[in-house]
């Protein structure tokens, strides 16, 4: 029995729910099969998320946290990547060909099947399939990306020639390679709903009555249709789970973490070495006065005027004064770091001090009130002894954010707190943890919607499905109620397919120049 897998990133139900009797082919899954909210990852980001839903574990067992790293010892960030991170993929314990279609993060594979790498595991540009030769069958659009400055009609023809052109690639895949198992990836769903939000959502401060209201609901149902011609390929019954690595919703104010660190006094810019600060004024005075005497005169007002016009890009490194601060944020996503004595380079936070300013940090965000509509900020603030446990736990952030709704978190530089969304783009929509996970096929259960499973869980159930034990160091559990199969999930110290992991290990080695 074939399996595919459909990833839809940024899948929401809150427009699938609103659409259905427009969306045929998902509600034929829906009705005849398994349908529950995918909980994603703290925090529910692509980098994290996609790696939890292919290992089946907590992200300190893989060591990704956000798009970005820090080295804290040197003062040092960087963009993850995937290459040099501890994955154990669900598929690598199964000892047969398989197929995998752009699946976020997923360094390069040797398989019998074919490969396709994702986004944030290219190498380079000749090297990104398996066999070498598909490379020269993969359309144009097929990884086009949007750009928020390109027009709204650039962005719609771009996004629809995406879903297109992977429709087209998918279906040749399904017809030129018999694998028993496929994960086959969409993404402009996400693209779309980060920048026309605003458009389809009546109840948002920026919404107005567009001709782009339906751009979402349209790019839904384009999928919807390359859906139905992608199952058509199989000529026999298929199992066919689709999942989303997070949700949607809809963003009205973004909060600056790092500016509120600072409003705070858990936070010290460096003003005289963090660029263009007081833009071309500073520059022309700093020819002929230092920037440590220009600190020192200013009044408290022209300094907090100079601060607000810090670039937000300027690098974290050189824009904080790690002796003033006692935290910070950095990265996607709304972490935040204590500046840890014997962690980071220039600590300041004992390690005596560190669970009383932890709770003391946790506290204040809690109670963070919007001052233009007086609603809560937080719904919740984390340890990451919470959230992670596992071999990378000490890269984890201190503290996770979760925001309430209408608000979204940034680790921008700068000064101000709150920032008004009064337009569509950027980024009216932000992710959520409400993820969903639609599943159908002859040894599926029909059942009513779950309320929630874990998107660590995944990977079990499809080795489950697949009639394979499920290996010890996954976290998740199988979803017993998703299968119409009756078997009992086995867990045992199952190793991996060997013949795959020694290949795939000299291959990396070999691009890594290591070999």
């Amino acid at each position: 029995m074939k399996t595919a897998i459909i990833g839809l990133d940024g899948a929401t139900y809150r427009v699938i729910d609103e659409h259905r009797d427009e969306l045929p082919t998902l509600s034929r899954l829906i009705d005849g099969g398994y349908h529950s909210v995918l909980n994603s990852t703290q925090p529910p980001t692509t980098s994290v998320a996609w790696p939890s839903f292919a290992t089946g574990q907590n992200p300190a067992k893989y060591g990704m946290f956000d798009f970005m790293g820090r080295l804290p010892d040197e003062l040092d960030f960087y963009i993850n990547d995937a290459r040099k991170k501890g994955f154990d993929f669900f598929w690598e314990y199964i000892d047969e060909p398989i197929g995998l279609a752009s699946v976020p993060l997923i360094p390069y594979h040797s398989t019998d099947g074919f490969f396709i790498q994702g986004s944030l595991a290219r190498i380079n540009q000749d090297q990104i399939t398996q066999p070498p030769a598909l490379k020269d069958a993969i359309p144009d659009y097929y990884d086009y990306r949007i750009n928020w400055r390109d027009d709204n009609e650039q962005i719609l023809d771009g996004v629809m020639k995406r879903i297109a052109a992977r429709e087209e690639f998918f279906t040749y895949l399904i017809d030129e390679y018999d694998v028993p198992l496929y994960f086959l990836m969409f993404n402009a769903i996400d693209h779309i709903q980060h920048h026309f939000w605003a458009y389809m959502d009546e109840t948002h401060p920026a919404h107005t009555d567009s001709q782009y209201r339906t751009a979402i609901r349209d790019a839904y149902k384009r999928f919807d249709e390359a859906l139905e011609n992608i199952l058509a390929c199989f000529d026999e019954p298929v199992n066919v789970l689709i999942a989303s690595d997070h949700g949607f919703k809809p963003c009205h104010t973004e909060v600056n973490i790092n500016a509120l660190l600072d409003e705070w006094d858990y936070l010290e810019y460096e003003l005289q070495t963090s660029g263009a600060i007081l833009a071309e004024a500073y520059d022309h005075l700093t020819k002929y006065i230092s920037p440590e005497i220009i600190t020192a005169v200013l009044p408290d007002s022209a300094q907090s005027a100079a601060k607000s016009r810090m670039p937000k890009k300027d690098r974290i490194s050189d824009a904080i004064d790690w002796s003033g601060s006692k935290a910070y944020s950095f990265g996607v996503m709304p972490n935040v770091y204590l500046n840890l004595e014997g962690r980071e380079k220039f600590g300041q936070v004992s390690q005596a001090a560190y669970d009383g300013l932890c709770d003391e940090l946790t506290e204040m965000f809690l109670d963070l009130d919007d001052p233009q509509t007086g609603k809560q900020v937080f719904k919740h603030v984390y340890r990451r002894d919470e959230l992670y446990h596992g071999p990378y736990i000490e890269q984890a952030p201190d503290l996770v954010l979760e925001t309430n709704e209408g608000f979204y978190c940034s680790g921008n530089l700068g000064t101000t707190v709150f920032e008004r969304k009064t337009g569509p783009m950027p980024n009216s929509g932000v992710h959520e943890q409400a993820g969903i996970l639609i599943a159908e096929g002859p040894d599926i259960a029909n059942v009513e919607r779950r309320e929630t499973d874990g998107i660590a869980d995944v990977a079990p159930s499809i080795l489950h499905l697949l009639g394979h034990s499920v290996p010890e160091s996954i976290d998740g559990t199988v979803i017993t109620e998703m299968e119409a199969t009756g078997r009992e999930p086995v867990s045992s110290n199952v190793q991996k397919a060997e013949k795959r992991h020694v290949q795939d290990r000299v291959l990396a080695l070999k691009q890594l120049g290591m070999i």
